[in-house]
């Protein structure tokens, strides 16, 4: 089964592939932002926000996706998508807006956490929740903000973020006012990126730009791809186990254990007594591995129900 998933992975990116050599591309630059934010656990959730056309279109990734979280929604309805070589690829017959979100992918180290955004030749806005603390300003900053408590900067990538996550919530952090490249606070967060800025990405269109077919056959094609696409990421997502960094703590692993113990299902308030946890920080992480996709919370009355999803 293994294998067999291999190969149509292998075959829906070497269709992508001959899409993206054949399909001729448009000049004029689609709508396409990037939001990175950090949540109060540590948690590096990724939206991508920007329009598609009918045929393969492109997005590049400004942080590599834990995989099996990643959803496209086109026009608020569920589409397939693939990932390859730092660029989400999603085929369609319809135009429309696109979102994608997924979580992404970080390193744990003995004292931090840290991950990678990509040169995507186009600005990136980063939301860091309160008591997230950066441990090392990015140099090319374009604007900082403080919004509500948390620390809104808009960057041009590629980058480094490392940072730590406090007990307390802490101020945001600050930029030292020596930054050459920080703007005020006024500045908006659109600036657009000349290709002069980019950092040399030799990317043959806008980011976010769709690649639009001319011929019935480039939409045949499409289409194909867009079919092809959906079984791999199907058996993918099915068989394949998330690659979950290493951010779950003694506590979390805790919670998942008594669920398993408890049959798989156990209610919110039964688990608060059976480990003692305060309310608040048994709900921060319940809310934590229900977006890392390990558990689900189902409304009953005035409490939660508590099902496992999968295990560690």
């Amino acid at each position: 089964m293994l294998i067999r998933n291999s190969i149509l992975v292998i075959y829906a990116a070497l269709v992508i592939g001959l899409l993206v050599a054949a399909l001729p591309q448009v000049t004029a630059q689609q709508s396409y932002s990037a939001e990175i934010i950090i949540d109060s656990n540590g948690v590096v959730k990724v939206v991508i926000n920007g329009t598609a056309v009918s045929g393969l279109n492109k997005y590049p990734a400004p942080v590599d996706p834990i995989i099996s979280t990643m959803t496209a929604m086109l026009n608020g309805k569920e589409v397939a998508s693939i990932y390859v070589n730092k660029t989400i690829y999603i085929a369609t017959t319809a135009n429309g807006t696109i979102q994608i979100q997924y979580i992404g992918n970080i390193t744990s180290n003995n004292n931090y956490l840290e991950f990678n955004i990509n040169n995507i030749g186009a600005p990136v806005k980063i939301v860091l929740s309160p008591n997230i603390v950066l441990l090392s300003i990015p140099s090319n900053i374009i604007s900082v903000r403080n919004i509500d408590g948390k620390l809104v900067m808009v960057i041009l990538p590629p980058a480094t973020i490392k940072y730590t996550i406090t007990k307390t919530v802490q101020t945001a952090t600050p930029v030292p006012t020596g930054t050459a490249s920080a703007a005020p606070p006024q500045q908006t967060t659109s600036t657009p990126v000349s290709k002069s800025q980019s950092g040399g990405q030799n990317t043959g269109a806008s980011p976010g730009q769709p690649i639009v077919p001319t011929t019935t056959t480039y939409i045949v094609a499409a289409i194909i791809a867009a079919a092809v696409i959906g079984v791999a990421v199907y058996y993918f997502k099915k068989t394949r186990a998330a690659n979950i960094p290493d951010i779950l703590d003694r506590a979390d692993k805790m919670i998942l254990e008594e669920i398993r113990r408890a049959g798989g299902t156990i209610m919110q308030g039964e688990l608060q007594k059976i480990l003692g946890f305060p309310k608040a920080t048994l709900w921060r992480r319940v809310k934590k591995l229900a977006q890392l996709g390990f558990l689900e919370i189902v409304k009953e009355g005035n409490s939660n129900r508590l099902i496992l999803k999968k295990k560690i």
